[in-house]
């Protein structure tokens, strides 16, 4: 669920690059620099990538699942 929320706050269109409230508050209050800004978008990139990847090692997971059942639903069927 923690994964979710931070992808979805990834995707989210808002002036702030951090997810953290604190460092948000920080950006107002003293501004970011250049080379921060740079570092937060990379971090957030890496999280999506990884999100990305997690995504698909579960969609693999139940595509595999579901032809599994599938197969054991029509020999179910098959047998009465």
């Amino acid at each position: 669920m923690k994964r979710r929320k931070q992808l979805v706050h990834g995707l989210a269109i808002r002036r702030w690059k951090s997810l953290q409230a604190r460092r948000r508050i920080e950006e107002v209050a003293t501004g970011i620099g250049a080379i921060e800004a740079v570092q937060q978008s990379a971090n957030l990139e890496a999280l999506i990538k990884e999100g990305r990847a997690e995504i698909a090692e579960v969609c693999e997971t139940l595509a595999v699942f579901r032809e599994k059942l599938v197969t054991a639903l029509k020999s179910g069927a098959r047998r009465h």
